[in-house]
């Protein structure tokens, strides 16, 4: 049992590395978003740890008792769905909060109310 754990343990290390120095600037031209980020590197930890309990099942023939597996990707995905989230409404509220400079952007640059009507 030790030795499948640090084996799994092993994997996540070095998919976690991998993860992070693989070369997403070229793939995104950019950094890539958090939420991304955070998706995979989550990704990369429970599904090796979701085959060593698949396995642990299989060799025991017990695949009844799925519980604890179903467990951790329920937390899992709930956790994603709160970050998520949080971009989001961070995303909305930044886009909320920059509409009045915008606006008044606009009217200092285009001369009074010429520049509030491309807003609407």
């Amino acid at each position: 049992m030790w030795g499948e754990i640090a084996i799994t343990a092993l994997v996540v290390f070095l998919i976690l590395l991998v993860e992070h120095w693989f070369p997403w600037r070229m793939v995104w031209r950019r950094d890539p978003p958090r939420p991304f980020a955070y998706t995979i590197g989550v990704l990369g930890m429970i599904v090796p740890l979701s085959g060593l309990y698949v396995y642990w099942e299989v060799r025991a023939d017990q695949l009844i008792q799925f519980g604890y597996l179903i467990a951790i990707w329920i937390v899992a995905i709930s956790a994603g769905v709160a970050v998520f989230m949080a971009y989001a409404i961070d995303w909305l509220l930044h886009r909320i909060a920059l509409g009045p400079e915008l606006k008044e952007l606009l009217e200092s640059r285009n001369g009074g109310k010429a520049g509030a009507e491309l807003l609407h």
